[in-house]
């Protein structure tokens, strides 16, 4: 079994939110404000997708919502169930491309909307398994009931190839005054995207955290680790208070975080 939580806030200082999130291929309702609830995966498991939309106006709403719907279509139109691991990172890898082409094909119909794009982070949870796929700076973390914690994906951003090279630590490149600056998203026509995968497998009473960098912008990893390692809270109280600590320390972004509970 599988509990979940999810929530997404626009933010002290943001006018709209440019956020989105799915839960489910198809066993649940489709929110974005809050959600959660206990599920046992289907046989073709279940997903859950955070997307971080950029452009100004509505163009950041619209790039991550395409995202959003274009990998469960993926997901709904997918005939059989890849047996092999790598089969399952390649169908992932796929389904998020094809959310990068749908961008580029919007755009080319609406050019007002040119230069609209959206990070995307996605869980797939079949079984104990997890498979995690990203492009951008939307993350997964991962904690275990032994208080070990760590970021699973790395941000496609130019500060974290300093911190990859050794030049900075993760607490520098978060404060770095060009942390904002990707290096891949989808939606750049002229530049493909960059989609990394991981494979896990998940023990009892694991925690995963999928957010935008509207999170981790605002709080230092350590912060993030304590919350989510404090398993005397249900995990609605663990969304809620990431989120609360992350307009507490500015909100300077929107803030969308979804976190699970192996069971």
């Amino acid at each position: 079994m599988m509990e979940f939580f999810a929530l997404t806030d626009k933010g002290l200082i943001r006018d709209n939110n440019e956020d989105a999130f799915t839960i489910g291929i198809h066993a649940f309702k489709q929110e974005k404000d809050i959600d959660g609830g206990i599920f046992s995966p289907t046989s073709d498991g279940e997903i859950f997708v955070v997307a971080d939309g950029m452009g100004g106006a509505e163009a950041g709403e619209i790039a991550a919502q395409i995202a959003i719907d274009s990998i469960q279509n993926e997901f709904l139109g997918m005939d059989f169930l890849p047996q092999d691991e790598d089969e399952r990172c390649i169908f992932l890898r796929n389904s998020i491309y094809q959310a990068h082409q749908n961008i580029i094909d919007f755009v080319l119909t609406n050019k007002h909307f040119k230069g609209m794009g959206t990070t995307i982070v996605v869980a797939w949870l079949i079984e104990h398994y997890l498979f995690l796929a990203w492009c951008g700076d939307s993350r997964c973390y991962h904690s275990k009931l032994n208080g070990k914690t760590e970021l699973l994906s790395e941000d496609h951003s130019k500060v974290w190839e300093m911190v990859k090279n050794g030049l900075l630590t993760p607490e520098q490149a978060r404060l770095h005054p060009q942390s904002h600056i990707l290096s891949s998203v989808l939606g750049d026509k002229d530049f493909p995207p960059k989609i990394e995968t991981k494979v896990i497998a998940l023990q009892n009473q694991d925690r995963l955290l999928l957010c935008s960098d509207g999170l981790n912008a605002m709080l230092p990893d350590d912060v993030i680790y304590a919350i989510l390692n404090d398993r005397k809270k249900k995990i609605k109280d663990t969304a809620i208070n990431l989120v609360e600590e992350a307009k507490q320390n500015g909100g300077y972004d929107n803030i969308t975080v979804i976190v699970l509970e192996n069971r």
